[in-house]
């Protein structure tokens, strides 16, 4: 009797089967990323030079013939036991994927460009009345570099540490000049949501070519904004100096964000005020120097030199000349324990820029911490 009973259940699941009468699996299987997965958002040449960055490694890769070799790496996310005609993809900073970003595709895997670096991310896919259970992934902290079609050399300042915190992405980025941008490269700007812009070139070199998205310009004065710390277009060269106070102050005003800011090329009046925004906020000189040496990967920050050596000693100079400036500065106004941080500061205070305007800066640019710390 016994073995007639086991007959009859094999039976009624096999029919079961057949009919379709047992409830189908109705999840949808997550490949990629992996659960708790550490994705780099950089390609592998930017990823190894973050990765093992020492002070002036970037200058090796100075070469003109390469052109843009800094763009990032979309994020792909792949699935299975799923057949429908659209899926929906859902991102967010929150387990709950509360204001999470839907993406939908017809295909069984999406690439996610413009993410941000050491963040942990929530997703989940849905599709043909299926789900997938709710999984996370994590961006390496490193440069965020941003790919703008017909802008060289562009990246957000933000993500590196502060000593107490983070510099916000998604706020500022730097670049070369948008003379050339193309269709593709104002969808981006539309898409980041920049809503000023601060040329720092001087006035006759000024295009406002993107005065069509309804953004504002900073009006700097003649000269444009200033050029490392000595010669004719130095911060002590007051004509310089005036332009750069007055791009420093526009980053005091939160309407103003997000902000794109450029010269010619983006590497030297826009790495001057790179390096004091996020020298101000508290980021080491190490770390400003990696930054700045990421222009090293971009066509327009290798387009003015054919002598390498020279272009090494230039540029690595420069760096140099920052750095022993502004530590001196904070040493001669009397700190105990001299740092970039303090002598930014103090050198904008004596240059007319208010207490309370820095203390915007730094409360609209820092924050304590992202999901993935």
């Amino acid at each position: 009797m016994k073995m007639i009973k086991r007959a009859v259940c094999v039976m009624l699941v096999l029919c079961g089967l057949v009919c379709g009468c047992v409830k189908p699996d109705n999840k949808i299987k997550i490949e990629k990323p992996t659960v708790g997965e550490i994705v780099s958002l950089n390609n592998d040449e930017i990823n190894d030079f973050a990765e093992n960055y020492i002070t002036g490694a970037g200058y090796s890769h100075i070469n003109k013939l390469l052109g843009d070799h800094y763009y990032p790496k979309s994020v792909v996310f792949e699935w299975q036991n799923a057949d429908c005609s659209e899926y929906a993809l859902r991102i967010s900073e929150n387990s709950d994927l509360s204001n999470a970003c839907e993406f939908k595709t017809n295909n069984t895997s999406i690439e996610i460009p413009d993410l941000f670096a050491g963040v942990k991310y929530y997703y989940m896919v849905k599709g043909g009345g299926k789900e997938s259970e709710v999984c996370s992934f994590i961006t390496k902290r490193q440069p965020r570099t941003v790919k703008i079609d017909g802008i060289s050399n562009t990246r957000d300042i933000g993500g590196y540490e502060t000593g107490n915190g983070f510099v916000k992405q998604g706020l500022v980025y730097r670049g070369a000049a948008p003379d050339n941008i193309t269709l593709n490269g104002k969808k981006w700007f539309e898409r980041a949501g920049v809503k000023t812009i601060i040329d720092l070139r001087e006035e006759k070199s000024r295009k406002r070519n993107l005065s069509d998205l309804n953004i504002n310009y900073i009006e700097l004065p003649e000269k444009g904004c200033a050029c490392y710390i000595d010669g004719d277009m130095g911060i002590k060269s007051f004509e310089y100096l005036a332009g750069l106070i007055t791009s420093v102050r526009a980053f005091a005003v939160k309407d103003n964000y997000p902000i794109y800011f450029h010269c010619q090329i983006g590497r030297d009046r826009t790495g001057t005020l790179a390096y004091m925004l996020n020298g101000l906020l508290g980021v080491d000189h190490y770390t400003l120097t990696m930054d700045y040496e990421l222009s090293c990967f971009s066509a327009s920050g290798c387009v003015d030199y054919d002598d390498k050596e020279k272009q090494t000693q230039n540029m690595s100079g420069s760096m140099d000349a920052m750095y022993s400036y502004f530590m001196k500065y904070s040493r001669y106004k009397g700190s105990t324990e001299a740092s970039i941080k303090d002598g930014i500061e103090k050198f904008l205070l004596d240059s007319g820029v208010t207490a309370e305007e820095i203390d915007n800066i730094r409360k609209i640019l820092t924050e304590e911490t992202r999901h993935a710390d």
